[in-house]
């Protein structure tokens, strides 16, 4: 077998495998969605909150024919609206230690120096 042949045939079935490995990954949609409940703001790329939505997946069943999954999940929609503030607490927190930051900087400038 030529060499070229041999590199399209590996390369083809790289593909293909990569192809049907990927077909595990979970949407990013609902990754984003880990360990928060409806309403919470999310950081999928168009932004949004989750949403209680339908999550399907087709596998192969025990005779060969396509069987398609159906389950309730969580999944970032930009459309949904929020029930948390977002931000707030890191904004406040923030704050907070800035101050503090701050006042331990002035307390070290004005203290007295032993002589």
């Amino acid at each position: 077998m030529p060499r070229a042949l041999l590199a399209l045939v590996m390369f083809v079935t790289v593909l293909a495998a990569a192809a049907a490995a990927r077909a595990d990954v979970p949407d990013e949609a609902v990754t984003s969605c880990n360990n928060k409940q409806v309403g919470d703001s999310c950081d999928e790329p168009a932004g949004g909150a989750c949403a209680m939505q339908k999550c399907s997946r087709a596998r192969p069943g025990p005779d060969g024919h396509i069987e398609s999954n159906e389950w309730d999940c969580l999944r970032c929609d930009a459309d949904a609206p929020r029930t948390d503030a977002p931000g707030n607490t890191r904004i406040i927190l923030g704050v907070v230690v800035g101050l503090a930051l701050a006042a331990g900087g002035i307390w070290l400038a004005l203290r007295k120096r032993p002589a």
